[in-house]
């Protein structure tokens, strides 16, 4: 599940990126979006689900402009957003703060 496009620009700068080329024998389609953050930075994929749930976004294209917005990290350009944990972990605390002020 990709939720950033930081596996296309890196797969563009593969021949360039001395650490890259390491990953890229062991880089597979099925692996594209994993390999482009470390493994620390990645959201988590229970991040994602509990996310969805308290949002009831199904896509992960809408999710991803759905934290962007939420954290204030929206740009012109959605090629450039890159997501981490971190900021899931901000639009997840930024939204149950809403809803428990509304309930």
């Amino acid at each position: 599940m990709q939720l950033s496009f930081l596996p296309a620009l890196e797969a563009k700068s593969l021949s360039t990126n001395h650490v890259a080329r390491k990953l890229a024998k062991h880089w597979t389609p099925s692996h594209a979006g994993d390999a482009a953050l470390p493994a620390v930075s990645r959201p988590t994929s229970a991040q994602i689900n509990y996310l969805k749930r308290l949002t009831g976004i199904r896509a992960d294209g809408q999710l991803q402009r759905y934290v962007a917005r939420k954290i204030g990290k929206q740009g012109l350009d959605p090629m450039s957003v890159v997501l981490t944990k971190q900021d899931f972990a901000q639009a997840i605390d930024r939204e149950l703060n809403e809803k428990r002020w509304v309930a």
